[in-house]
Parts: C-alpha cells; sequence; structure tokens
C-alpha cells in the first residue's frame, strides 16, 4: 500500500506567499510594480494641476514733464512805436537765460497786454533761448504807451511800446472871419495809416468872442 499524500501546503509556505503577497501589493500601490502598476496620486485621481490665478501687473506711469522756466528774461524791440490802425506790427525777441546766464532752451514765456494784439500769450524758446511775438495796436485809436507783462516761472518783468498816429484834422471854408460872420468846421480823425476813423467822438470848444453851434 502506498501512504496517502497530503496536499495540503505546509505551514512555512502559506506564511511565504503571504509574505511575498503583501510585498507584491505594496509595490503596485507606489508604483513601483513593474509594467501595469497604478499611479497614485494624494490629493485627487489627475496628476494635472491647477494654475494659481496670476495678478496682472499695472503698466508703469511717466511722471509729467515740470516746465522750464528762466531765471532771468532779456527784452528787446526791433523799433520802438507802432501805428494806430491794426496793420502796424512791432516784433519782441524775448531771451531766457539760467542762472548763470546761459541761454536758456524750451523756457516756457507768459505775455499780457491791456489793450491791442499780440501774435501768442505762450511762447516756447528755440535752440537759441529765444522766443519771439508781435504786437499791433489792434482797433483801439487812442495814442498811448502801451505795457506788457512778461513772465517765466517766478521771474516777471514790464516792457513799452509807443502806440502813436491817430489825429484830427480840422477844416474850414475861411481862415479868418469878420464880426458876425461864420463858416463851416469839419473835423476828421484819421488813424496812424491815414485812414478816416469812424465812430469816433470829438469834442469841440470855443474860446474868446466866438460861439459853435450844431
Amino acid at each position: 500500500m502506498h501512504a496517502a499524500t497530503n496536499n495540503f501546503p505546509s505551514r512555512q509556505t502559506l506564511i511565504r506567499a503571504l509574505i511575498i503577497g503583501a510585498l507584491s501589493t505594496t509595490l503596485v500601490a507606489c508604483g513601483g510594480g513593474g509594467p501595469g502598476g497604478a499611479d497614485l496620486v494624494a490629493g485627487g485621481s489627475s496628476g494635472n494641476k491647477t494654475p494659481a490665478p496670476t495678478t496682472p501687473t499695472a503698466a508703469p506711469t511717466t511722471p509729467p514733464t515740470a516746465a522750464i522756466t528762466a531765471a532771468r528774461l532779456g527784452l528787446s524791440w526791433d523799433k520802438t512805436s507802432v501805428k494806430t490802425g491794426g496793420k502796424d506790427t512791432a516784433t519782441l525777441t524775448i531771451t531766457a537765460l539760467n542762472s548763470s546766464n546761459g541761454i536758456l532752451p524750451g523756457a516756457t514765456i507768459l505775455l499780457s497786454s491791456a489793450s491791442g494784439i499780440l501774435s501768442g500769450t505762450v511762447a516756447t524758446t528755440d535752440a537759441k533761448g529765444q522766443a519771439k511775438v508781435t504786437y499791433t495796436a489792434g482797433d483801439n485809436l487812442n495814442n498811448r504807451t502801451e505795457t506788457l507783462s512778461v513772465i517765466s516761472g517766478t521771474f516777471s518783468t514790464t516792457t513799452a511800446v509807443k502806440v502813436t498816429g491817430t489825429a484830427l484834422v480840422l477844416s474850414s471854408g475861411t481862415t479868418s472871419l469878420s464880426s458876425g460872420s461864420k463858416t463851416d468846421l469839419t473835423a476828421t480823425v484819421k488813424d496812424g495809416e491815414g485812414n478816416p476813423a469812424a465812430d469816433v467822438d470829438v469834442v469841440f470848444s470855443a474860446s474868446g468872442n466866438g460861439s459853435l453851434s450844431f
């Protein structure tokens, strides 16, 4: 008779198999168990991460450029007077200087006058440190001395130009009168260009024994 064969694994074999199985499970769970092993990622089922939102950076701003101002101004006219009538012009040349009396290009100049017309009330000096403006008498027919104000920063000065030429011409029918006689007088106002001026008030007065009637 043959002895019966025991087909059940021994206790040692079972323990060895359990240890090998546990090691295999650990390797697969960690992604190191070879082909087919699953990769485990903490906190999600996918390896893709959502990028954090970014705050746009503001574009740098350029501060405004400060105006260039002169420490001193030199003023000169091309002539000392202009005629009334609005056609004759005089040119004022302004030279801007720095604190060392050097020419100052790019300086801002402000001008104003009580009457008449300026070609500009704001001027900027050129590469030679100069700016030019012209003045005309405008529709003001009064003979006068016009004063202009010229400013650059904290420095201010004035300059004057004469306005001349308006004249009153008086004519009559005779150069002499006998007692009791009369004659007509005509007053004509002309501007510096010799043109008759309209809408100008004329005041007549008499002295001695004569009288006036209108």
